[in-house]
């Protein structure tokens, strides 16, 4: 078992992915994979689970963590509970403040949110972050600022956890970003893409698939 100076954090310290996590936790309290499962998985699901083959249900996650003496929310998410509540509630504000048209404020409130994120760890909570952050400084005439801020959170999409919705909510506010300075072919290419991104998922996404339509129309006009 591990030593009780050494905290989950550190232990999980720049781990993105709740696979990496139950892997580092299992390895510092030295357990194998056949003695993380017990009776109630095999050792090779443990293993697909730790190598982001496949994604543990909530049953799951909750069990692995009593296992790992871990809270249930820092195995899913990186995060304590009350703390991930606390910078959540800052990344839904910034969200309202954006879907309010107040994007000035919306673009500090999510700075905000980046900075306690910074430390935390929480993949999730940051393509929230930088997804919100770029589509209101697109919506305040900084296209060019938005683009590197998505880039950003692009590069953060093609993680293991994240669907093929996430990633084409991305490319679609890219693809705005584009349209806004005038880069059309790139814009279209950005909508193309996250348009099939959207059509191949089995995740409901009628809203996102509709708004990527009328930007491309609008594009190609």
């Amino acid at each position: 078992m591990r030593h009780p100076a050494v905290t989950a954090r550190s232990v999980t310290h720049g781990v993105t992915s709740i696979g990496e996590r139950v892997r580092a936790l299992r390895t510092a309290a030295g357990l194998t994979q056949t003695e993380l499962a017990g009776e109630r998985f095999s050792k090779e699901y443990v293993s697909q689970i730790e190598r982001g083959k496949t994604r543990p249900t909530d049953d799951t996650v909750s069990w692995l963590a009593a296992r790992l003496g871990v809270d249930e929310q820092f195995l899913a998410h990186g995060v304590s509970a009350d703390v991930r509540a606390r910078v959540e509630a800052q990344v839904a504000r910034a969200e309202a403040l954006s879907e309010s048209h107040r994007d000035r404020e919306a673009v500090e409130a999510f700075r905000e949110a980046r900075d306690e994120l910074a430390s935390l760890g929480s993949p999730d909570l940051e393509l929230r972050a930088l997804a919100g952050q770029g589509w209101s400084l697109q919506e305040i005439g900084s296209a060019r600022e938005a683009i590197e801020v998505l880039q950003a959170a692009r590069e953060l999409s093609e993680s293991p956890g994240f669907s093929d919705v996430d990633r084409a909510d991305v490319l679609f506010r890219l693809g705005c970003c584009r349209y806004r300075i005038s880069s059309i072919p790139t814009a279209i290419a950005l909508f193309d893409e996250a348009l099939e991104l959207a059509e191949r998922t089995g995740l409901p996404c009628d809203l996102l698939r509709a708004r990527i339509l009328a930007w491309r129309s609008r594009a190609a006009s």
